[in-house]
């Protein structure tokens, strides 16, 4: 069963505190949300479990072990177990590689299949994400921002990870765009059972997907909530995020 732990983490960036003591762990097919203004931290903690960027003090763990001291196959099933997808998926992708050659790269990193068999992983990972074959040899410059996010999901999902972090990755889409994708990854998360940490400043996004949700104000998490009862939050800031959703019926 896989988990992933924080105990205490803590960034700096200068004099200012990005991350300060944050702690919380999930579990293989659990699905969590962190919400919060820009520039409090969320992000960077997602980052942090990614292996982007190293924590100044506390611990990241996977399965128990401080992610910056794996080493070997420890490693490698790190690296294939936790995926993520960004925010951005025109800078996320490389203008030079096809579709199918984006998504086949993590096949080959850390599946051993032959050439026919990637191609026809490929070609299922695109239907899942609701594209199609044709797809395949097509650019990032081809495609809408939506349709690129879902290449983005593909490449993600292509290396069969058990945890998958998702940083603000509806945000730069129009409404009806979002709705597909929140549904696609919705269909996914209980398709593959996977474990989700899903970053947003839109606490309505988040409890769409999310069974949990924490709350992130400079560097810190102020509140932790059910999705299915935000109507129990009780700081003000919380209040604030909720009062800037008037679509959501808490």
């Amino acid at each position: 069963m896989l988990e992933i732990a924080l105990k205490n983490v803590t960034k700096n960036y200068g004099a200012v505190m990005a991350v300060d003591g944050v702690s919380f762990a999930t579990r293989e097919g659990q699905s969590i949300g962190i919400v919060g203004e820009s520039g409090c931290g969320k992000s960077t903690t997602a980052s942090i479990i990614a292996g982007l960027i190293r924590a100044d003090s506390g611990q990241c763990l996977f399965n128990g072990k401080e992610i910056s001291q794996l080493k070997g196959q420890e490693y490698l099933d790190y690296r294939q177990s936790v995926q993520m997808v960004f925010q951005d998926p025109s800078s996320a992708l490389n203008p030079r590689l096809s579709a199918g050659e984006s998504i086949a790269e993590p096949i080959r990193n850390f599946h051993q299949l032959d050439k026919k068999e990637t191609s026809l992983r490929v070609e299922e990972l695109l239907l899942q994400v609701g594209l199609t074959p044709e797809d395949v040899g097509k650019y990032p410059r081809s495609f809408s921002g939506g349709q690129r996010q879902r290449i983005c999901i593909a490449r993600a999902i292509a290396a069969r990870p058990r945890f998958l972090l998702l940083d603000e990755v509806t945000s730069s889409l129009d409404m009806p765009v979002q709705a597909q994708i929140l549904n696609l990854l919705s269909d996914l998360r209980k398709a593959h059972g996977m474990a989700i940490l899903m970053i947003s400043h839109d606490i309505g996004v988040v409890r769409y997907l999310c069974d949990k949700i924490l709350v992130m104000r400079r560097g810190g998490i102020v509140e932790e909530l059910d999705s299915d009862n935000l109507a129990g939050a009780r700081r003000p800031y919380t209040q604030k995020l909720l009062a800037a959703v008037p679509a959501i019926n808490t």
